[in-house]
């Protein structure tokens, strides 16, 4: 296949790539989206500390795992008034850049000043439109996946852009559609989450009586 600006052919959003989607709505309409600092983690290194005095802290790729931001292992920086453009808000959706696979979080900022690092794209919902969460696991379904891995580039790193975010197509229906979606999966999450523990607790039970011979 011959490339024409990077751009494969397989990565052209077609008709099809929205199949099966109701209520669509270009992203663009209903949320902002911004780059995160494009700098990593060791632009950073002169002002890390131990103390979370000030108040910054960055945010990398390795502190999102399973969909959700590890708040205790972010990096605490002296002073980062610089970089207040890349502060996130409470609520943002984060997207990860630059790797195989994106990983996806909605931001807690919990009266922390999070900076977006590594050219994180950072979407802000209007409020009044799109539920921060719902967005999050439209991206993380099926479907929503299908749209992510047709609008990334590159042959060996994948990327994301915020122009061809802005030209995608996302399922919006009502925001009491939305909500009711979202608490049933959290519902649904604090139940797996309940199973999971005592999941690895037994398996704890089990190394016990393996240890024993």
């Amino acid at each position: 296949l011959k490339k024409s600006s990077n751009l494969l052919i397989s990565n052209i959003v077609t008709k099809e790539t929205y199949a099966g989607i109701s209520s669509r709505i270009k992203l663009s309409e209903v949320a902002t989206i911004r780059k995160g600092f494009k700098g990593t983690r060791t632009a950073f290194y002169e002002l890390e500390t131990d103390s979370n005095e000030s108040g910054y802290c960055i945010l990398t790729s390795s502190d999102i795992n399973d969909g959700t931001i590890n708040y205790e292992s972010l990096t605490n920086i002296l002073d980062g008034k610089k970089y207040d453009k890349y502060l996130l808000n409470d609520g943002d959706v984060v997207l990860t850049n630059k790797s195989s696979k994106v990983k996806i979080a909605v931001v807690h900022t919990e009266d922390k000043k999070i900076i977006a690092t590594g050219s994180m794209l950072i979407i802000t919902p209007k409020k009044d439109l799109l539920n921060s969460i719902y967005l999050k696991m439209f991206f993380e379904s099926t479907k929503g996946r299908r749209i992510l891995n047709k609008i990334q580039k590159g042959s060996i790193t994948n990327t994301l852009t915020i122009e061809d975010l802005e030209k995608i197509y996302i399922s919006c229906p009502d925001m009491e559609v939305q909500k009711a979606k979202v608490e049933n999966y959290k519902q649904l999450q604090i139940e797996y989450d309940s199973i999971k523990k005592q999941m690895e607790s037994l398996q704890l039970e089990i190394q016990k009586v393996f240890e024993e011979f």
